[in-house]
């Protein structure tokens, strides 16, 4: 079983990559067309903040969904909740609809940062045209999950690769910088990753179809249980914005600093930890819908260890060659040597935020499965009073690498913290 999670693993992370590595193509054709712009500088507000609230309504959903039909599919009988996955499509499609408008609306009010260089009509029009886009990249992850369920993992995950592919294709064949076109470009690729995932799951029985939802039992918990992830994910975005905020108080550069220390960690993060907790999820939900506590808690053990090893082998890749690796990614124009030496600094104790990071997941996704979000959501708002805490504890010990270190023993007391309960929890089971 670790070995077929493992080649799981794999295959979402060569998948992952694939579409950060588009991404980033994306990234560096934007950067030609527009450079450092005031009219990028609304568009990437736009981007980030449509994909934020579009990851808190549907990511939530996504997780408390995905355990349900793995659940049902190891039973013989997915039917129930291919229904309730379309009953949950259509909620995150009204909801994201609403929001969508509500935010456009308070925009439009003037509830916004002041764009004074930038023509007017296009500051205030520009978000309403973002709200295709969070209503279809909403929804596209409600498909995503119900794939995943069904552990079509690669076929799944390079379908993110779709927007960035035809953002570049569209700004390279027209040579135009304008925001139009580059916002149309987008609201394309997510119609055509959400027809593309709509064939995927075409093939499992599910039919992506809108359904009105009926109050019952299923849908009750799942509501709930997304509404506490969602108390959860706001809490650990917080934990970044706490992190920024305080590093304020050390001058000059001390935010870039923390961020682009933790560049390359949070990549390993985002790919290797993506990538095993989206192969893990169904696959211990299967196990657990039949019962099999003990032979769950071993493969959460195996898991917990593969993952600490790797763990460890990022934390030396990372943190031994630290000034080496900021030297060769930063060090050009106005980042000089000292910059490097600053950054290598807080990049060598952010090196550890892999390994802390990464032993908790298997328990993570555990919980999940076992409808425990309540639990994922108090030790998450506790991550963060405990970040505080130690932030300025560690801080005036150390200086602004002690916000890096508190980072790191916050997700590991979090990552233990949920090992101990998930162990409690199993070998009750077993």
């Amino acid at each position: 079983m670790l070995r077929v999670l493992a080649q799981a693993t794999f295959i979402t992370a060569i998948a992952t990559l694939l579409v950060k590595l588009a991404g980033f193509g994306k990234d560096l054709c934007i950067a030609r067309f527009f450079g450092l712009s005031a009219e990028i500088d609304l568009f990437l507000l736009l981007f980030s903040a449509t994909l934020l609230l579009s990851a808190i309504v549907s990511g939530s959903a996504v997780y408390t969904l995905q355990p349900i039909i793995a659940h049902d599919k190891a039973k013989g009988d997915p039917a129930e909740a291919h229904f309730l996955a379309q009953q949950i499509l259509t909620i995150v499609a009204m909801t994201l609809f609403v929001l969508g408008v509500a935010a456009c609306a308070l925009w439009s009010l003037g509830i916004r940062p002041a764009f004074s260089a930038i023509d007017p009509q296009l500051v205030a029009l520009l978000p309403w045209a973002f709200i295709p886009y969070l209503i279809l990249n909403g929804t596209a992850a409600i498909l995503q999950a119900v794939g995943n369920s069904h552990q079509l993992f690669f076929r799944c995950g390079v379908v993110g690769a779709i927007t960035p592919l035809v953002t570049v294709l569209l700004l390279y064949s027209t040579q135009s910088n304008s925001l139009w076109l580059l916002t149309a470009s987008i609201v394309l690729g997510a119609l055509l990753e959400l027809v593309v995932f709509r064939s995927i799951v075409h093939r499992t029985g599910f039919v992506a179809a809108l359904k009105f939802p009926l109050w019952n039992a299923r849908l009750k918990q799942v509501l709930i249980s997304s509404a506490f992830l969602t108390v959860g994910y706001v809490a650990n975005s917080l934990n970044i914005m706490v992190d920024q905020l305080m590093a304020m108080q050390f001058g000059e550069g001390a935010v870039a600093t923390l961020t682009f220390a933790s560049k390359l960690p949070a990549l390993i993060v985002g790919v290797l930890g993506f990538a095993a907790a989206t192969a893990f999820l169904p696959t211990i939900s299967s196990i657990m819908a039949n019962g099999e506590g003990g032979r769950a808690l071993h493969l959460v053990r195996q898991a917990t260890l593969a993952l600490g090893l790797l763990g460890i082998i990022c934390a030396l890749g990372l943190g031994l060659p630290a000034e080496a690796l900021t030297s060769l990614l930063f060090e050009r124009g106005a980042f000089d040597s000292a910059d490097v030496e600053r950054v290598a600094g807080v990049m060598q104790l952010y090196s550890l935020l892999p390994l802390a990071t990464m032993i908790g997941l298997p328990a993570n996704r555990v919980l999940v499965a076992l409808g425990l979000s309540r639990i994922l959501m108090l030790w998450s708002v506790g991550g963060v009073a405990l970040n505080v805490l130690l932030n300025l504890l560690f801080g005036r010990w150390i200086g602004l690498p002690g916000l890096a270190l508190s980072t790191v023993v916050v997700a590991a007391t979090v990552s233990i913290g949920l090992l101990v309960i998930t162990h409690q929890r199993l070998r009750s089971c077993s």
